[in-house]
């Protein structure tokens, strides 16, 4: 893949969640457990497609990111099933994206890294 000489190939992540830079927070204890719960149930169904979850794993276990070609080869879909999921992902707050030049660079946000770590540490 020209251009991701620097970025990881495996799909599973390594080491443990947290980079110093903290977008996710306990739930306010004033926030109404409904307003809670109907927050995760929204995070979880956007996990709950098999592409979505292969796409984030793969931004998991990748170092520098990834562009939506990239993530086309390495979880073996369409553009237009990549492009969904990652806006999917991008709406709940689990998928960062810049521009670099005319293409877009999606990394995990923390929330996502720590996602896939809880799942890891559970099998």
């Amino acid at each position: 893949m020209a251009g991701s000489a620097n970025r990881s190939h495996g799909s599973r992540p390594t080491g443990s969640p947290g980079n110093g830079t903290a977008d996710h927070h306990a739930a306010d204890p004033g926030e109404p457990i409904e307003d809670v719960v109907a927050d995760d149930v929204t995070v979880l169904s956007a996990l709950a497609n098999e592409t979505r979850y292969e796409t984030l794993r793969a931004l998991v276990g990748a170092e520098d990111g990834l562009y939506a070609r990239e993530l086309e080869e390495r979880v073996g879909a369409s553009q237009s099933a990549i492009s969904h999921g990652l806006a999917a992902l991008y709406d709940v707050d689990l998928v960062r994206r810049s521009k670099d030049g005319r293409r877009r660079l999606y990394r995990p946000t923390e929330k996502a890294t720590t996602i896939v770590y809880a799942l890891d540490a559970s099998r």
